[in-house]
């Protein structure tokens, strides 16, 4: 089990990651994403906002393209509303389609704003989460070698389920980070640093050197 190529892995960990995302993108409230910003960002200090300013007009400028592309497939579903008999039907389907789908865009518009502004929050914490990771690392390694020489045997196992529990807690952290709810990056940051516990023994315990 453990002479498996761990890209498999990996692959179901993003397919999870795109999964999650994209059930949040259909159930997450546009106006709950809209209140968590405009909270968030009285903790943004002037300069904070004047940095956040030109990736908020490329978010906008991108998004209303996409949005105008909308409007006009909209716009022909009501021209077919109004031919009546099936085309009708059809029209008003696609209609009520393309306006869900507006109303996406706009919430994923605000999610990718709040992962922004949460970035630029975090920044210096997201900094020392990956420093502290980092140094886990070297440790982990430095034992692992030793360790070796000592010709003490690995474990597997250990460093198999550490993994695992080291990429859900860096995954539940990012998810948690999306919530609509003040504070939640900070919670995720927090989980993903007590996921450097699983990285240690990971490392710690890796079977090969």
């Amino acid at each position: 089990m453990t002479n498996r190529p761990r890209l498999p892995l990996f692959s179901r960990l993003l397919a999870l990651v795109l999964l999650c995302w994209s059930a949040g993108l259909a159930v997450v409230p546009n106006a709950a994403l809209e209140a968590v910003i405009l909270t968030e960002s009285r903790d943004c200090s002037a300069a904070c906002r004047a940095s956040l300013a030109d990736n908020y007009r490329r978010l906008d400028v991108f998004f209303a393209g996409l949005d105008r592309t909308l409007a006009a497939r909209q716009l022909e579903a009501e021209v077919e509303m109004d031919a009546g008999g099936l085309a009708a039907a059809a029209g008003k389907v696609r209609g009520w389609i393309y306006q869900i789908l507006s109303q996406r865009l706009a919430a994923a518009n605000n999610l990718l704003r709040l992962m922004l502004l949460r970035l630029a929050l975090l920044s210096r914490l997201l900094f020392l989460t990956l420093l502290l990771a980092a140094a886990v690392t070297v440790d982990a390694a430095i034992l692992r070698t030793l360790a070796h020489r000592g010709f003490e045997s690995s474990r597997p196992a250990v460093s198999f389920t550490a993994a695992l529990g080291f990429f859900a807690a860096v995954i539940a952290g990012f998810l948690l980070s999306l919530l609509p709810v003040a504070g939640a990056a900070a919670a995720g940051l927090a989980l993903t640093a007590l996921g450097c516990i699983g990285l240690h023994a990971w490392v710690r315990y890796f079977h090969r050197l």
